[in-house]
């Protein structure tokens, strides 16, 4: 905090723990925006995947050493890990009501939930295997890879 010259009282104003720090970004709004910017009809994995990609890439050009960070951070650190859980079922509820007013399913469908909680898991498990990697592959098509997976119905 010294080093960006902001008080640790300024800092706690805006984010009530160290954790909601790292936990705290971008993401959800981008991907609840790429989502709905979907086509009407387009299948329900497709346009997961599209907002999914658009999301990453657009963090990995913003700011490819935060997410590396971050990444690492919330693997690393069992206090962050076990926040992330719950910053993930926020996840999934906004994922889900977003899926859920395109589809014309009930939010708490479990067709809608399992959809949104495995996409995420996916894709969290991918950006943990590109960062423990070195980042040597290319992470949209790592990702677009994943996704492939899901959709053929997760056969090897």
């Amino acid at each position: 905090m010294a080093a960006a010259e902001v008080s640790p009282s300024t800092v706690f104003r805006y984010f009530a723990t160290k954790e909601d720090i790292v936990l705290t970004d971008e993401q959800d709004p981008l991907l609840a925006a790429g989502l709905r910017s979907r086509p009407a009809g387009e299948p329900v994995l497709e346009s997961l995947r599209h907002a999914v990609l658009d999301t990453l890439d657009h963090l990995h050009a913003t700011d490819r050493t935060e997410l590396v960070q971050r990444t690492r951070l919330v693997r690393e650190v069992p206090v962050i890990r076990g926040r992330t859980a719950e910053q993930a079922a926020r996840d999934a509820d906004m994922l889900a009501a977003v899926l859920a007013e395109r589809a014309g399913h009930p939010a708490d469908s479990l067709p809608v939930r399992v959809i949104c909680v495995a996409v995420m898991a996916a894709v969290d498990e991918t950006l943990w295997q590109w960062v423990s990697g070195g980042q040597q592959e290319d992470l949209h098509d790592l990702v677009d890879r994943t996704m492939d997976l899901l959709a053929r119905g997760m056969t090897l």
